[in-house]
């Protein structure tokens, strides 16, 4: 998934040969990160490489191990879906981590008002023991007296703080928790995309539960090959952020009925956080499909300039793009296969699509855990997944060259088992990998490969 060319850069599945390792290491040389806020610096992949090998263990330098996965680390980096830690880690101190800080230093406030007020306390014993006159008696008691008004009135400040964060924390471990058949357990693999939804849109959501004010994206857009996931990604994302889900069918209206249902989906997404508080996730598959302007339109913009362009419904689109979050407390969840199809300028308005995310072949580990997943209950042996990959490269390599398997082709494989026995084994995958090959051609994988690359440039 995480991949690029999907795999076809990853020589653990070996999609493809170390020449075009090259090739795309060369592409991407100085091509800014694309995903969650693409960042600002270009990407140095054999200084990167250099640093991923320097982090193993003096055991594993000393035998030479672990360069391939320090490799595919950097590849992983080098397509930008890795996430910088440094700064997921300071997304997170501006959050929740923000509010435990808040509360740990307001104990500190009320631990430095009780030591006063100790001292105050001691101070009135004194004076009292050495017959001191009754004035400075009762100055003392007015002290003590304020000192411990300061304390009930900190304290309370305190508590509100803590019980604050109490409510983010309780939010947080409910929203993040993996519940078996539901949310995030609907998805085999794709580990690091889970963790950056939840870093960067559902522990938002739990410090919005906590009382405060919080900024939510208006869309997040997810694209590659056909069969990678990407619907599938936003029921789950719905379901696991305990997201109100909207789906609207982009391929059964023409544009002007389209528009009616977002605006249906949008009030009615409004009138539910009203209600219940809850978020609405609204998915428009195929976005592409009503988010781009047709030659009769461009030549009226030519003509007619932006007053025309807003009216179109690209125009209309981007506008509900530009504030559907804070309006109408609704992310619109945009699935595509073609995100050069889609305008220019809602790219260009940072507002509309903020967080991109690229969803290809599987990775080596992801594979496992499909198969995995989709195995539970018709499987009664131990598989060796090495010996699975293995052959679904083998097969690649000497039938299909350059070519790839989706996660749909992998839950087809598991599929075409089950049909005809309730004990699958090693020998019946690799015979089911033999007989339906890879589903995702060169042509695609190429074709992403460069939109990726061409997006990124929209994108900066």
């Amino acid at each position: 998934m995480k991949i690029l060319f999907d795999r076809c850069i990853n020589k653990r599945v070996g999609y493809c040969n170390n020449s075009s390792v090259n090739i795309a290491k060369t592409n991407y040389q100085s091509t800014k990160l694309i995903s969650f806020g693409a960042s600002e610096d270009t990407f140095d992949f054999d200084k990167r490489y250099k640093e991923n090998l320097d982090k193993r263990s003096g055991f594993k330098k000393l035998f030479g191990m672990g360069k391939k996965k320090a490799y595919n680390k950097t590849v992983d980096q080098l397509t930008g879906f890795n996430i910088d830690r440094n700064s997921r880690e300071k997304m997170k101190d501006e959050t929740i981590a923000a509010q435990r800080r808040e509360v740990a230093a307001k104990d500190e406030v009320l631990k430095v008002e009780r030591e006063k007020q100790a001292l105050l306390q001691k101070q009135l014993d004194d004076a009292k023991a050495s017959g001191a006159n009754s004035q400075k008696i009762i100055e003392l008691e007015n002290k003590l007296n304020a000192a411990y008004d300061i304390i009930n009135s900190k304290n309370i400040d305190r508590d509100v703080a803590a019980q604050k964060l109490k409510k983010m924390e309780d939010a947080q471990e409910i929203l993040v928790k993996r519940q078996s058949g539901k949310g995030w357990d609907r998805i085999a693999g794709n580990e690091s995309v889970k963790n950056e939804l939840e870093e960067w849109f559902i522990n938002k959501l739990a410090v919005e539960k906590g009382g405060n004010k919080v900024t939510f994206p208006n869309g997040i857009l997810f694209y590659g090959p056909q069969s990678t996931g990407k619907t599938v990604f936003a029921k789950a994302f719905a379901e696991q952020s305990k997201c109100n889900y909207i789906e609207i069918d982009m391929g059964q209206f023409d544009d002007e009925d389209i528009l009616s249902e977002i605006n249906i989906a949008k009030e009615q997404a409004k009138k539910h956080y009203k209600k219940t508080g809850e978020r609405t996730i609204l998915l428009l598959d195929e976005f592409d499909s009503i988010a781009q302007l047709d030659d009769d339109t461009k030549d009226a913009i030519a003509k007619g300039g932006k007053k025309v362009y807003d009216e179109s419904t690209v125009g209309k689109i981007e506008k509900f793009l530009s504030n559907c979050s804070e309006e109408y407390k609704c992310t619109a969840f945009m699935t595509t296969n073609h995100p050069l199809d889609i305008e220019a300028n809602i790219f260009k308005n940072k507002n509309c699509i903020p967080y991109h995310v690229y969803l290809g072949a599987p990775n080596a580990d992801d594979v496992e855990e499909i198969f995995k997943y989709y195995l539970k209950g018709f499987t009664q042996e131990a598989i060796d997944y090495d010996n699975v990959i293995g052959e679904m490269v083998s097969v690649i390599e000497s039938q299909k060259p350059g070519y790839a398997f989706s996660a749909g082709q992998i839950k087809e494989i598991v599929t075409s088992c089950r049909s005809n026995m309730h004990n699958i084994t090693e020998n019946d995958l690799i015979s089911a990998i033999r007989r339906l090959g890879p589903d995702i051609t060169p042509e695609m994988l190429k074709r992403f490969g460069a939109e990726v690359l061409e997006l990124g440039k929209k994108l900066c």
